[in-house]
């Protein structure tokens, strides 16, 4: 018989069946090869959204906030506030998952706050925008007033936007008067008495 070679001598053509080749790494045996493929969206990867769907909520939110403020500097217009509302609700949950907005307002440290601006959200609907907006306002305050002193300091450090809001100089302290009063209600030219 043949002595088994790893190339054939009729046609000078490799043969693999012939040739060892080490195994490849396997991405199933941890620390080998690249890590399995991890799965976006519902189900795998704890929830996290598409890059797109986080675009179009940060879009949602700036929509929101510019028809809130437009409804309320034209005298608390009931469809501008309405449409703000519904643009910033879904766009917090487009931007941050639904499961985490439902994880942050229902926080029981949270819940008086969630309820002043659902209820505000309820009277914007209902009719009622001006009374509607002031408790959203308050509840909103509640909800987001620890990172009132975060926003401002990053504002601060903002290279456009900082000046306005670094805290300006002292007042100078106030000299003493070159010409004080005596006891007696004499000027005296050095400030001192008697």
């Amino acid at each position: 018989g043949a002595a088994y070679a790893p190339y054939d001598d009729d046609d000078d053509d490799f043969n693999p069946s012939y040739h060892y080749t080490r195994p490849q790494p396997s991405a199933r045996r941890p620390g080998y090869g690249a890590p399995p493929p991890v799965e976006r969206g519902a189900g795998g990867g704890g929830g996290a959204l598409f890059g797109g769907q986080r675009q179009v909520g940060m879009g949602l939110i700036g929509v929101g906030v510019v028809l809130t403020a437009l409804g309320m500097s034209l005298f608390f217009d009931r469809t501008l506030l309405r449409l703000g509302n519904i643009s910033l609700v879904s766009g917090a949950v487009l931007t941050v998952g639904p499961n985490n907005v439902a994880r942050f307002f229902l926080r029981k440290d949270r819940v008086r706050a969630t309820s002043c601006v659902l209820l505000g959200v309820l009277l914007v609907f209902w009719g009622r925008p001006f009374f509607g907006m002031i408790l959203e306002i308050f509840g909103l305050f509640n909800l987001f007033g620890n990172m009132f002193p975060l926003l401002l300091s990053v504002l601060r450090n903002t290279p456009i936007v900082g000046d306005l809001f670094k805290p300006s100089a002292p007042p100078p302290a106030r000299r003493r008067a070159r010409y004080a009063r005596d006891d007696d209600g004499a000027y005296d030219a050095y400030g001192g008495g008697g």
